[in-house]
């Protein structure tokens, strides 16, 4: 876990350890718990926008996604 004022630095240290030609295919992995504020989802995105981490991924758990929509 990190505060959202970190995401830049941490985008940038995975970017350097990365060969050239393979930055422009990282995927940035929101692994998101259902109780998670959606501000704080906005907020992460936006610092990904600032730094140019556009594809985003996001994963979930396990399940009937018709079911997840009944609860």
């Amino acid at each position: 876990f990190a505060d959202v004022s970190e995401i830049p630095a941490f985008i940038a240290a995975e970017r350097a350890d990365k060969r050239e030609e393979e930055v422009p295919f990282l995927t940035t992995v929101l692994s998101v718990d259902k109780e998670t504020n959606m501000g704080l989802i906005s907020d992460v995105k936006q610092k990904l926008r600032e730094v140019n981490a556009l594809k985003i991924n996001y994963k979930t758990r396990k399940g009937d996604a018709l079911q997840s929509l009944n609860q």
